[in-house]
């Protein structure tokens, strides 16, 4: 039997409108997808941003203490003032953003009545302090009961964190499959409905568009560093990578410095860990502080730091670095810490051909040098923690 021409156009608009269909529907679950996946890319970013400012709340707390203990200066328990009613208001949003995790909302039963304690704690020391029990208020901070729970607390909000990553790369993978089921059934479905490549062209270019940005959401938190917001080593590696490349073609001049804080261990072993991380996020501000906001900074190990940054033919590389240790000497007389920070520097400059990885080694043995000098000048004050720059 013939069929008619109104037949076959009407047969051909019809498989076409079934197929339009077909992509209409697959895009709107695209969509959905990708709507979703970014709800809980945010919901993932708002936990983090809560975790980091609870934990900077509770070390604001047991550094204002700490610093009236020593000065007996009222005005540094603002911030302990302050840390209660901050807890209470950033672990009231964890549950509310977490309500639906059970494994989250355990940890915020486990880690609220340590929070509670520990405030209590530093609260008891101001008290005998005030009332002129000084050594009771020694005896308190000696106890180290204090520090276990400032490290617990610690402990158990990095838990809430990983918990937060893993439920994320876990959402991000799952969303993507689904990305990829959809892009195949799309490319069939357009060679299969010629007459509509170009509307499946765009659902294409929209779900590429849509996964990329977040898997470079994904790739941007894993490339900066936990404690000092700087790139990490995998970050470095990458914009500087781009960076020397860029040097290489159009013959600019680039310096790495290699930084080391000096007597990071002797911090740790006799003030503890928690102050060990104040003086490498403090060393992180003064290096940011003292270069371009060009230049690429990063914590690339537990207290190296490395500097990729431009300099003009006439520049001295001396500039930032004497700018780094004035800065340094600031911070020792008026942070008011009980111990003084101290970094030993080293630097090399890019020549063509050079690999980063070379130009970090060469910028690592001048700073051991450097060190190696500050070893032989300590000898001379054994009692100090560390050198000044």
């Amino acid at each position: 039997m013939k069929l008619s021409t109104s037949l076959k156009v009407g047969t051909g608009l019809a498989v076409m409108l079934v197929f339009l269909l077909l992509v209409a529907i697959s895009a709107l679950l695209s969509a959905r997808m990708m709507a979703r996946s970014a709800g809980l890319v945010e919901r993932t970013l708002d936990v983090e941003s809560d975790l980091s400012d609870l934990e900077n709340a509770m070390l604001a707390a047991e550094s204002a203490t700490r610093g009236f203990l020593v000065t007996g200066d009222d005005r540094y328990l603002a911030s302990f003032r302050d840390a209660p009613a901050l807890a209470r208001e950033e672990l009231e949003g964890l549950r509310r953003k977490t309500a639906d995790d059970p494994v989250q909302l355990r940890h915020i039963d486990a880690v609220e009545p340590l929070i509670v304690s520990k405030i209590a704690r530093m609260q008891r020391t101001v008290d005998l302090w005030k009332r002129g029990s000084m050594d009771a208020a020694v005896a308190e901070v000696k106890s180290g009961v204090g520090r276990e729970l400032m490290a617990e607390i610690r402990r158990r909000l990095h838990s809430m964190q990983r918990e937060e990553e893993r439920l994320a790369a876990q959402r991000a993978a799952a969303e993507l499959r689904g990305a990829r089921r959809t892009e195949r059934f799309i490319v069939l479905t357009a060679i299969l409905a010629a007459g509509f490549v170009s509307v499946a062209g765009v659902l294409i270019r929209r779900d590429l568009l849509g996964r990329r940005r977040a898997e470079e959401a994904l790739r941007d938190l894993s490339m900066v560093d936990e404690l000092t917001g700087l790139y990490n080593r995998r970050g470095f590696l990458i914009h500087a990578e781009d960076r020397v490349k860029f040097a290489a073609r159009l013959g600019t001049r680039e310096v790495l410095v290699f930084a080391d804080v000096d007597g990071l261990k002797s911090i740790n072993d006799t003030f503890g860990h928690f102050v060990g991380d104040e003086a490498i996020t403090a060393a992180a501000g003064l290096l940011r502080s003292s270069f371009r906001d060009t230049d690429v900074v990063a914590r690339i190990g537990g207290d190296e730091f490395v500097v990729l940054a431009l300099m003009d033919r006439d520049e001295d590389v001396e500039v930032p670095i004497r700018s780094l240790r004035a800065a340094i000497q600031a911070w020792n007389a008026h942070a008011g810490m009980a111990f003084r920070l101290s970094m030993s520097v080293g630097t090399t400059y890019f020549e063509p051909g050079t690999r980063l990885e070379e130009l970090i080694a060469a910028a690592d043995r001048k700073m051991y040098a450097e060190k190696q000098e500050r070893r032989a000048a300590r000898r001379s004050d054994p009692e100090g923690v560390s050198v000044d720059v």
